[in-house]
């Protein structure tokens, strides 16, 4: 047994012992030198060299020392070229180039790297067993067309994508639109010698050649600027002037998630259409991934914005609609009768000890308001001229201190009253934001101060509601060690309110 590895040693010493040792030494040394996640690259490398020294003893044990190599050397100095080839490949490109530039090589200049690696070895194993490499090329000519032919097209997505790789009109992470109308859209993945890889908002992966981007529109949205403009287009009735338009939209664009406060959203009169004027809404984000769920957003604000403000959006000219009787008016509001109304403002505790015939009064001049989820109802600092009571959903009331930070005060519900304490100061004190998609009834000012001057009474507990809810608020933001407000803010309060509403 001793002779017989004395012997394989020999042999390994005299075909390619050096080159053997060589590429053990650069498995060790790719071991202790490539990041851990590309470890795993050596493994390819190492079978070949043990699969090497496999055959050498194979050829020792089988054939014997003192028959000629032939064919089974050619195959044992392949696989130890090949081991050699891989492993350089990988110190050289991934841990030499790759540390000096700081970031990877692409991955099509690696294959194509890669295989003139494995090309040149094989043309080593070539001339080693005697093959005529100038013979071989002159008389396969006809074999050399065929094959092009054949792989034409595998060549074309070759040179397209080493054309895309060139002048990187996107890169790895980045957002593009391919073809007409961005019938392609999404995030790269991978770029490889053959394709793109492209993954939608969807989560699925579309797999493109590169023949086809190198011949379609390429729009990179992550380019030069990660933020991006969009558009909504939607149409308003002739009869509304457009700016009154344009301020009930923009208006309720504010604090839409997502959605870029700088640049601001603005709004163009686009055209004038058969059903009504098209207006444009531009608005900016910086992830695109969402464009979808924010442009359905936006519409939902329109549609609640120009509820509020009445402004219809139009009907195509030809469409017929009927009044009694239809779908339509089957689904008319549940608050859209005074007595639905009434019945309502019966429920908050503030008007529930009014006379009937006052409170109908009320609820004829109240105005209902429909807001979605998230959307604010009236924003702090603004200027005051109406109340509001919650007829279905949930507000959430915040306030927000010096350093812009918000505090949540209050949720209220149905049948809670919310803005009373704007009619002492005429401006907000707080946001109060729909917390779900939520109805409100507006009761205006002069409305409601009419009302006060008339019921005896009531005057004194709207002094009392609002210097309560206005104690708790200061309560609540009050920085003292103790936690209370001092009394004679709550008296200054309470006698201005009282002077107010000559309670």
């Amino acid at each position: 047994m001793r002779e017989l590895l004395d012997s394989v040693i020999t042999q390994l010493m005299k075909h390619g012992a050096t080159e053997t040792l060589v590429a053990a030494v650069l498995l060790v040394l790719g071991r202790l030198l490539l990041p851990r996640e590309e470890r795993r690259e050596l493994r390819l490398p190492l079978w070949l060299l043990v699969l090497h020294v496999l055959m050498m003893v194979a050829h020792r044990v089988i054939v014997g020392p003192h028959r000629p190599a032939g064919v089974w050397a050619a195959l044992a100095q392949c696989l130890l070229l090949t081991a050699l080839a891989r492993v350089s490949f990988l110190l050289v490109v991934d841990w030499l180039i790759g540390k000096r530039l700081n970031r990877p090589l692409p991955r099509i200049f690696r294959d194509i790297l890669q295989a003139l690696v494995f090309l040149a070895a094989a043309l080593v194993v070539f001339r080693a067993v005697g093959v005529d490499l100038g013979s071989l090329l002159t008389t396969s000519a006809i074999l050399t067309a065929v094959i092009g032919l054949s792989l034409q097209e595998t060549l074309g997505n070759l040179f397209a994508g080493l054309a895309v790789q060139t002048e990187s009109p996107f890169a790895v992470g980045d957002w593009v639109e391919i073809g007409e109308s961005g019938s392609i859209a999404g995030r790269v993945t991978e770029i490889n010698w053959r394709a793109t890889k492209i993954q939608t908002a969807d989560r699925i992966e579309i797999i493109v050649p590169n023949s086809l981007i190198a011949r379609s529109t390429i729009i990179n949205c992550h380019r030069p600027s990660p933020i991006g403009r969009r558009h909504v287009v939607f149409q308003g009735p002739y009869d509304v002037p457009p700016n009154r338009v344009r301020r009930a939209v923009l208006g309720a664009l504010r604090g839409c998630p997502d959605l870029a406060s700088d640049p601001a959203p603005i709004l163009w009169t686009s055209n004038y259409a058969d059903s009504g004027i098209e207006y444009t809404v531009a608005y900016y984000l910086e992830r695109f991934e969402r464009r979808l769920d924010i442009e359905s957003d936006i519409r939902d604000r329109i549609w609640y914005a120009l509820g509020r403000a009445h402004i219809s959006i139009p009907f195509p000219v030809r469409d017929v609609r009927t009044r009694d009787g239809s779908p339509a008016a089957a689904a008319k509001s549940p608050y859209s009768d005074i007595r639905d109304r009434e019945a309502v403002l019966r429920r908050v505790d503030m008007l529930e000890p009014l006379p009937e015939e006052v409170r109908l009064r009320i609820a004829e001049t109240t105005e209902e308001l429909k807001f979605g989820a998230g959307e604010p109802i009236v924003v702090e600092g603004e200027v005051a001229d109406a109340l509001f009571v919650v007829a279905r959903g949930s507000v959430v009331v915040r306030v927000q201190s010096p350093d812009r930070a918000s505090t949540e005060l209050a949720r209220l519900g149905p049948h809670q009253l919310f803005g009373e304490m704007s009619l002492s100061t005429g401006v907000r004190g707080a946001t109060v934001q729909a917390e779900v998609d939520s109805v409100v009834l507006k009761i205006s000012h002069a409305q409601f101060q009419a009302i006060i001057d008339e019921v005896p009474g009531l005057g004194q507990a709207m002094v009392e509601s609002i210097a309560a809810r206005q104690a708790a608020v200061e309560e609540q933001q009050s920085t003292a060690g103790d936690g209370r407000v001092p009394s004679e803010r709550r008296n200054a309060l309470f006698q201005r309110l009282r002077r107010l509403f000559g309670a």
